[in-house]
């Protein structure tokens, strides 16, 4: 996306790239696709609907920064009805995913087992 080792810049086909993780469903790829349609770059209209939708996915896959951003969704209602309760849900999963570390709280929390080996970052 950004153009290095020779690569030309192109948000478009970093897009293409992108889909293709997401729509294998990746986490990192889902989380990075809600990215892109939440900040809306070069080709890429901004679609807070779309955001929304992607980093849920990626959230409830276990992306740890995904919970985060969906949380924010949910608190400021970003493509999403504005609602506290999953604001705060969304919040504590992300906490207890990110210090915990712990297999039984994750589960306890409904995330998958051995997820911080995928979150990305």
């Amino acid at each position: 996306m950004n153009g290095t080792n020779g690569v030309a810049k192109s948000h478009k086909k970093a897009l293409e790239w992108i889909r293709v993780s997401a729509d294998a469903g990746d986490c990192g790829g889902l989380n990075n696709l809600g990215l892109l349609y939440m900040n809306g770059r070069g080709d890429i209209k901004r679609d807070l609907v779309k955001a929304a939708k992607y980093t849920l996915a990626a959230a409830e896959k276990g992306n740890y920064p995904a919970m985060l951003n969906t949380s924010q969704n949910y608190m400021h209602g970003r493509g999403v009805a504005k609602c506290s309760v999953k604001a705060e849900h969304w919040t504590q999963l992300a906490a207890a995913y990110d210090f915990a570390g712990d297999e039984g709280l994750q589960a306890e929390a409904g995330l998958p087992p051995h997820a911080s080996k995928r979150i990305v970052h």
